[in-house]
């Protein structure tokens, strides 16, 4: 109770005072972030008035308008002057071969001339002057003054240039234009991009945001009114981002054209990043100012793509300056014919220094753009095009989502500071308002925003010192609770490891405790209980068995797996089964002594049990017995290619063992068989007392044919025996007519009830007990009513050698003794094929057909076996 009272209020007193210091230093943040973001704020608004101020200026500028008029009319001579082949197909290679691979970069698909060509003659004329013939390269063709074309336009450009070279070095403008505003032909650009000279109506950038912004102007033609579009992107900047302003020149009264200026994005940033100096701007390492415009796409770049691409350009330099030494020094060794070995080992050396700092470097600049990729993919809002974009151009500004709660607050209207998820899907601190730009056409957000992770840091830091202070202060007190409470918590202890391992399957735990006291008393009554339970477990896995073996006897393996395993019903169709119904006869059905009864029951038990076991060998599947019948099936719960033969092997098995149990017992009893296969139905039914049956046509039919079975026959019907008539002899049955089916043409299999009676006869013949008698094979037998005089008209020669063949047999190894004698009907034609007698007598012309009619059913049934 003391310990608990301790640490209770050791933990009150830490999270009070970690709250306190939370809320305190959280509005602190609030606040500076709400003052950096307005300063920002006031910043790009007062940044839009200057420019709309200095384009108003340069619209009334007497250089300007000059100029204006002068471009107007060269290019007007120079689009009236016939272009050359020569000069087309030029600028047709400079935009395959230089201009578009770069434009490829950054945007997607197939760009083709026809798309992108110059729409005019003056337009042809001057991009191959300034821009395909121009020395300088690509980014730096305005350094070209004078093209030295003899044309009246390039003596214009040579005198007005330089002072709009001037203009955009001092303004910080990404390119100045002069346009036509009535024929929409862009007659000069400063920094002479694939955009010079053509026309803003029909031309290729008809739809750009420089076609937008001097539309605006046609519009509202009114001296001294600016215009802007929003940030949009530049085909001709190589997809790069671009917002214009534009306004219009008047030379007294006269309208006369359109200025337009493009601004650098660059200056944009570094008005909203004070010359990228975030931490001097009290925003940490993870804090940033960014602008975002209706769409929800930013409208400047984003603090780690900036620091990203200064960390690649950064190393890029090092690795120039790096090559740049590795060659000078090469250079120097090679021409120093008088340095030592020692220098050349040191020049290696240094190289080698050289080349593991290249490396090294690589390596980080590998790593840095996959930290950025890392920064964006947070956001959930960029795709893998995206991303490539944001990489190659090196901005964020039209391809960063920022879709925030943040955002959406600030184009209603509203400002204020909450935390959220940030683009970057990070928990932010973000401070949000609305830009007042006196543009018609540009409308922005502001946002200020920092990771809680750095705000929360000096928090983080107080809670972790309170942290440990407590813990220490808890360690401590504990200590003392543990070295008073250890006497009374190590008895408990040994009793839950003992419940451990009783959990664990081990029920042979026994705890001993030396004490005299309660957890002694506790102890006996926990092995009492352990004691009991091993009892209920052993008694429990007994009757588990018992049910197991129990219910194999009622139900097939397969179908007691499937039970055990919980499957509730269990109902299968059968396609094809093989069916067999049997019936013994002879049995005293009126015995009414109990004595009798018993004995009849205890001689039909033995039966069916015979039966089952010749059963399990040929995997046949009883289904049920129902007094003297028998019923079996196979290929009802396991699949069998050679169902049908298992059904027929079964059967003679079951005379076979009828008429052993008859030499036995001294009985006189038969059995009547009939065989079909067809389709069936498989299931368990009841809850309670649960039977597994089958049912069906195939079992309907085939108890409707054993009613017309004779005594030891087996009986089949046509589908059974087209498919064992290979396997099985048959004699041609009656044609039965049953209920509600058609006519059924039935076989009677000519196996082993027939011949195994010849041969048991044979048999006992040739017993030294017994007088040698005449026995007949079973295909001369009469199966009518007069026997004697079927056997008297069948005594034949043939018949008389075989008699005699068969005399001769009984003193030959065959039959020394009964014991020896093979109770196996096939083995004993086995026997008498190796009787050199009996083959003799085969060769006989006389008798040979008839031997074949007495074994010819057995080679076929061993040629089965074996296969």
């Amino acid at each position: 109770m003391l310990l608990s009272v301790s640490l209770t209020s050791i933990g009150i007193i830490g999270y009070l005072s970690w709250n306190r210091s939370r809320a305190a230093l959280t509005a602190t943040l609030f606040e500076h972030l709400t003052s950096l973001r307005t300063s920002k704020g006031h910043h790009i608004e007062a940044y839009f008035e200057d420019v709309s101020n200095q384009l108003h200026l340069f619209s009334e500028d007497r250089e300007i308008i000059s100029s204006m008029v002068e471009f107007n009319k060269g290019f007007k001579r120079l689009n009236r002057q016939h272009v050359s082949e020569e000069i087309k197909d030029a600028v047709q290679e400079f935009y395959e071969n230089e201009y578009f691979p770069r434009l490829t970069e950054n945007l997607s698909g197939e760009p083709t001339y026809e798309s992108y060509h110059p729409d005019t003659q003056a337009a042809e004329y001057l991009q191959y002057h300034y821009i395909v013939t121009n020395e300088h390269p690509i980014g730096e063709k305005d350094l070209l003054f004078d093209a030295e074309d003899g044309s009246d336009y390039s003596e214009f450009h040579r005198r007005h240039h330089p002072f709009f070279e001037d203009v955009i070095k001092k303004s910080g403008y990404e390119d100045l234009f002069l346009i036509n505003h009535k024929t929409g032909d862009i007659v000069y650009s400063t920094h002479k991009e694939v955009d010079f000279g053509t026309n803003i109506d029909t031309g290729p950038y008809r739809r750009s945001s420089l076609a937008e912004v001097v539309e605006k102007v046609r519009d509202n033609p009114e001296k001294g009114a600016i215009q802007i579009a929003d940030f949009k992107i530049y085909r001709p900047s190589f997809g790069k981002p671009a917002v214009f302003l534009a306004a219009p020149i008047y030379n007294g009264p006269h309208f006369i054209g359109i200025i337009a200026v493009e601004l650098a994005l660059e200056k944009l940033d570094r008005v909203i990043s004070d010359e990228g100096d975030w931490e001097g701007d009290g925003l940490g390492k993870t804090g940033e100012v960014y602008l975002v415009g209706p769409d929800f796409l930013m409208r400047s770049d984003s603090r780690f793509v900036v620091e990203t691409s200064k960390h690649l350009h950064h190393s890029e330099e090092t690795e120039h300056s790096q090559h740049s030494e590795i060659e000078k020094h090469a250079e120097n060794s090679e021409n120093s014919e008088d340095s030592d070995e020692s220098e050349a080992a040191a020049s290696r050396e240094d190289s080698q220094e050289s080349e593991n700092s290249e490396n090294a470097e690589k390596t980080e600049n590998s790593e840095t753009p996959k930290r950025y990729r890392d920064y964006l993919m947070g956001g959930h809002h960029n795709s893998e095009q995206t991303l490539n974009l944001i990489e190659n151009l090196g901005t964020t500004v039209l391809l960063q989502k920022v879709d925030t709660e943040a955002v959406r607050e600030a184009f209603e209207g509203n400002e204020g500071i909450q935390t959220l998820k940030g683009y970057r899907g990070i928990e932010v601190l973000s401070s949000y308002a609305p830009l007042d730009i006196h543009l018609e056409g540009m409308e922005l957000a502001i946002v200020a925003e920092m990771e809680l992770d750095e705000v929360y840091r000096p928090i983080y830091n107080l809670q972790t010192y309170l942290l440990i202070s407590t813990v220490l202060l808890i360690l401590f007190i504990t200590a003392i609770a543990i070295a008073i409470a250890t006497r009374f918590v190590k008895p408990i202890e040994t009793l839950i490891e003992a419940v451990d391992r009783v959990k664990d399957g081990d029920f042979d735990t026994e705890v001993k405790m030396d004490t005299e006291d309660e957890f002694s008393t506790l102890t006996t009554e926990f092995n009492k209980m352990i004691d009991s339970i091993r009892n209920q477990r052993t008694l429990v896995q007994q009757k588990d068995r018992e049910n197991d073996a129990l219910l194999l006897n009622i139900l097939p393996n397969s179908i007691a797996t499937r039970l055990r395993k919980g499957e509730a019903e269990i109902a299968d169709y059968l396609p094809q089964v093989a069916v067999l119904v049997a019936e013994v006869k002879g049995f005293n059905s009126g015995a009414s002594q109990a004595k009798e009864v018993a004995k009849t029951v205890k001689i039909l038990n033995e039966i069916v049990q015979a039966f089952d076991e010749a059963a399990d060998r040929l995997d046949v599947e009883k289904i049920k017995t129902l007094g003297e019948h028998y019923i079996a099936a196979c290929g009802a719960t396991k699949p069998h290619l050679d169902r049908e033969k298992r059904i027929a092997d079964f059967a003679v098995e079951m005379t076979q063992i009828l008429r052993k149990i008859n030499v036995e017992k001294d009985l006189s009893l038969t059995v009547k068989i009939s065989i079909h296969t067809g389709t069936a139905i498989a299931a368990i039914l009841g809850r309670k007392r649960f039977t597994y049956d089958v049912w069906g046509e195939a079992i309907d039919i085939a108890v409707s044919l054993n009613e017309y079975a004779n005594p030891d026959t087996i009986l089949a019907t046509q589908d059974a025996y087209e498919r064992l008539k290979d396997l099985y002899a048959f004699e041609t049955g009656q044609v039965l007519s049953f209920k509600d089916k058609e006519a059924l043409q039935t076989w009677v299999l000519k196996n082993d009830t027939n011949t195994n009676q010849f041969l048991t006869d044979l048999a006992k013949q040739n017993s030294p007990k017994q007088e040698p008698q005449t026995i007949l094979p079973p295909t001369m037998r009469s199966n009518g009513n007069s026997d004697e005089g079927r056997n008297s008209a069948n005594k034949t020669p043939t018949s008389q050698a075989v008699s005699s063949s068969i005399t001769e047999s009984s003193t030959s190894p065959l039959h020394k003794s009964e014991e020896r004698s093979p109770q196996n009907p096939r083995d004993m034609v086995q026997i008498a094929f190796d009787n050199p007698k009996l083959k003799r007598q085969e060769k006989s012309s006389e008798s040979k057909k008839l031997w074949t009619k007495i074994t010819d059913p057995f080679k076929r049934s061993q040629n089965s076996d074996r296969s």
